[in-house]
């Protein structure tokens, strides 16, 4: 689940954002998977989310939104924060366009053992290398959430 989307920042400026995730107060986050992937837009998607529900992940999300952005490394989003995992990007529909390719076939529900409640309790900061075969995340660093009663 991505809470902050940085977009480009000098390598420079990584140490700090490391520190700052690492300085998370947030606790362990309970979530849960929605069974039904969503499209979006739903017309012609671009790519299909799992709804995630999490008051848990959504405080998390504004603790380190906040940080990052006192310390002038993010711009918060306009919308909502949405806690969802994307599944599937559809490519375009020919080389140059920004337009979709038409889905044949959606994504699958998710099995039934994916559908337990749980409980998320690690933090990590990815550095992201485009490439034409797809992104590869590369971990810069991780931080274990406490667990409600230590």
């Amino acid at each position: 689940m991505t809470l902050a989307f940085l977009g480009y920042l000098p390598e420079a400026r990584i140490e700090a954002v490391t520190e700052l995730v690492c300085s998370v107060t947030s606790g362990a986050v309970d979530a849960r998977l929605e069974p039904a992937p969503v499209p979006l837009p739903r017309s012609r998607p671009r790519l299909f989310a799992i709804d995630a529900p999490s008051e848990g992940a959504i405080a998390l999300q504004a603790e380190l939104s906040g940080r990052l952005e006192a310390a002038g490394l993010y711009r918060p989003e306009k919308r909502p924060f949405w806690p969802h995992l994307t599944v599937a990007r559809v490519r375009p529909e020919r080389r140059g366009s920004t337009r979709p390719a038409r889905v044949g076939t959606p994504p699958e529900d998710l099995p039934a053992a994916l559908l337990e409640p749980f409980r998320a309790v690690r933090l990590a900061l990815y550095r992201s290398h485009l490439r034409p075969s797809g992104a590869e995340y590369v971990s810069l660093a991780n931080v274990e959430l406490p667990s409600p009663g230590g």
